[in-house]
């Protein structure tokens, strides 16, 4: 599970809609709570070109992809955006400092979904592999594309219920919500490694609280899950 203020803007990312408009990369430099990832961006021009290269292409496949090949552009537009912002995080066993890092972590993704975006020009399905790239998925989309995450790790926002049982080690299943908690809203199966009796407790106190959960998608009894949750 995720805390803290820059998982916050990730998390508020995510719940934005995504299905059926277009999530723009680009950053507004202007903006007051820039992520680290968009500050390192706004101060490279070679960033901001790759940025507006994503966009323009974008912009072009939408208008030209059809059916399920559009469907999965427009599905990873977003999970694209958060997972270039969460670069803000990322670090580097060779000590470099903190915008080389954040600099390469950013460049490295966009120039992957800017190769991704143009071989979708010419073969159209290939974007469907754009699916497995990305981390960061909210509820709708996991339960959407969840055969093409099989076997990956994701972190899946949404509200956890943890079910009931006798013992701390029984009480290692859960359900993840989707968020805003609706009547009739989707939700997905968790299943943690362990379970202890002050993490369980935790979790009946904070009443189903919300977060990313970071698991394996698995499947279980012809279902998919999200599995190995560490507490």
């Amino acid at each position: 599970m995720c805390r803290g203020t820059m998982v916050l803007l990730v998390c508020l990312l995510l719940q934005a809609p995504a299905m059926g408009q277009t999530v723009r990369s680009v950053v507004d430099c202007g903006g007051k709570r820039l992520t680290g990832a968009e500050r390192e961006t706004c101060a490279s021009p070679d960033l901001m070109r790759l940025t507006t290269d994503v966009d323009q292409l974008t912009g072009h496949l939408e208008a030209t992809l059809t059916g399920r090949n559009k469907e999965a552009l427009v599905d990873t537009e977003r999970p694209f955006m958060v997972e270039r912002n969460n670069c803000q995080n990322a670090t580097s066993v060779l000590h470099q400092d903190y915008a080389s890092v954040v600099h390469a972590c950013v460049e490295r993704l966009l120039r992957a979904r800017l190769d991704a975006l143009k071989a979708a020009g010419t073969s159209p399905g290939s974007i469907v592999s754009e699916i497995g790239q990305y981390s960061f998925w909210s509820i709708p989309n996991f339960v959407k594309w969840g055969p093409e995450l099989l076997g990956r790790h994701v972190r899946l926002w949404g509200c956890m219920a943890l079910d009931p049982g006798p013992t701390p080690a029984s009480r290692i299943h859960g359900t993840i919500h989707d968020y805003p908690l609706r009547p009739k809203g989707q939700s997905v199966p968790a299943i943690f490694n362990t379970m202890t009796e002050e993490k369980a407790t935790w979790f009946y106190d904070a009443k189903k609280p919300c977060g990313h959960w970071a698991g394996v998608v698995e499947r279980r009894d012809s279902s998919l899950v999200l599995a190995q949750i560490e507490p």
